[in-house]
């Protein structure tokens, strides 16, 4: 028995020297599978707790035991002699790599890529995104938009508000600790990469600072140390925030790189309780260009296609896009997502719409109204949103 499984081994072995590269995406694959199903972020199908690992290892045989540790072994060596031989007895992969191409200012929508879903559709028309990510995905997630020529702004800290808060509070060292889970030189290559060829567009440190829930806490300053903390583990990554522009206007941005300022029918150009007709997207974009040069920063913009059409009671469709998730919030019409996306793409260093919407995507008007936003902006410079210097 013992004779038969060393000469099936050897056997085996040398089908590896002609098959390396094969045996090696393989074990690659198996290696994710196995990180994936410890992780207990938000979105994983379940878990597998240490003590489950423990009984699993104490189950196995003391002989497989053995017959694994000797077939490494067996490999292990025919790996080195492959090596010592030289160049040409090693199998070369010849497969072309991929070549990163972009062109036009960027334009896609929120929520476009999932963790475990892939793409929601294909990304077309679409050039970019906004999604969330984590320490577990972030790579597979760079490498998943490179190989469709795709542009990623990172939402890298994006749980619930309550798991960076402290007695109702925005805790920024609970924030800094989740931050730090990206202090892995695998992740911080896979960043400076996506950054050099274009992939990574940006990350956001925070979504709406204004918002209440964070405790009231939050000023431009804050949001500037926690720009600045992210650029200590990813150096050449323009970093922002998504907020509107008239959040805290009369202080400045001293560190962040941009701001992503998202419209909607209700919103007037310098703010609630400001003068300012409703449904003027031509105002409230010239005041946010105002505000980013008076920040300092590239701005990005977006609009809320799902709950930022007109106000009514009911959103009846003769005059809205149908009924939002929150009351009195209807969607927007394609017409108004024609109008408003025209006027806002091409003035700032990207464009978004929130979010990607399978009822919202559904309607043949409102997809040809997001091809016209595309078309619009697929000739343009492409704009970094990095700072201005």
């Amino acid at each position: 028995m013992v004779g038969n499984y060393v000469t099936d081994m050897l056997s085996a072995a040398c089908h590896f020297r002609c098959s390396t590269l094969l045996w090696n995406v393989g074990w690659s694959a198996f290696l994710v599978s196995a990180v994936s199903c410890g992780s207990e972020r938000p979105g994983l199908s379940g878990t597998v707790s240490p003590s489950d690992s423990l009984t699993n290892a104490d189950s196995l045989h003391s002989v497989d035991s053995l017959r694994i540790a000797d077939s490494l072994r067996i490999l292990d060596s025919i790996r080195v002699a492959d090596s010592l031989a030289g160049p040409d007895s090693v199998a070369v992969d010849s497969t072309p790599p991929h070549v990163v191409s972009h062109s036009g200012i960027a334009f896609g929508a929120w929520s476009l890529w999932d963790p475990t879903l892939g793409w929601r559709g294909w990304p077309a028309p679409f050039t970019a995104s906004v999604n969330w990510t984590d320490d577990t995905w972030i790579i597979s997630h760079i490498n998943a938009a490179r190989a469709v020529n795709h542009r990623l702004v990172l939402q890298t800290t994006d749980h619930p508000p309550s798991f960076y808060s402290t007695n109702g509070k925005f805790d920024l060292t609970k924030w800094k600790r989740d931050m730090d889970s990206y202090r892995s030189p695998l992740i911080q290559s896979a960043v400076e990469t996506g950054v050099a060829d274009g992939t990574i567009i940006g990350a956001s440190v925070l979504d709406e600072p204004k918002r209440t829930v964070w405790g009231g806490v939050l000023d431009k300053a804050m949001v500037d140390e926690m720009c600045s903390y992210v650029k200590g583990i990813f150096p050449t990554m323009p970093v922002g925030v998504v907020v509107v522009h008239w959040w805290r206007q009369d202080e400045r941005y001293r560190v962040c790189d941009f701001i992503i300022s998202q419209y909607g029918w209700s919103q007037p150009p310098r703010g609630w309780g400001t003068p300012g007709g409703r449904g003027d997207v031509i105002s409230w974009r010239e005041e946010a260009l105002a505000q980013a040069r008076h920040d300092g920063i590239a701005i990005a913009f977006s609009m809320n296609v799902i709950n930022g059409g007109e106000e009514l009671d009911k959103c009846v469709l003769s005059k809205t896009g149908g009924p939002g998730t929150y009351k009195r919030h209807c969607r927007m019409t394609p017409k108004q997502v024609e109008e408003y996306g025209l006027a806002l793409a091409t003035a700032g260093c990207a464009m978004f719409m929130w979010r990607f919407d399978d009822l919202f995507m559904s309607n043949p008007a409102n997809v040809e109204a997001v091809k016209d936003i595309a078309t619009a902006v697929a000739d343009k410079q492409p704009r970094s949103c990095r700072r201005p210097k």
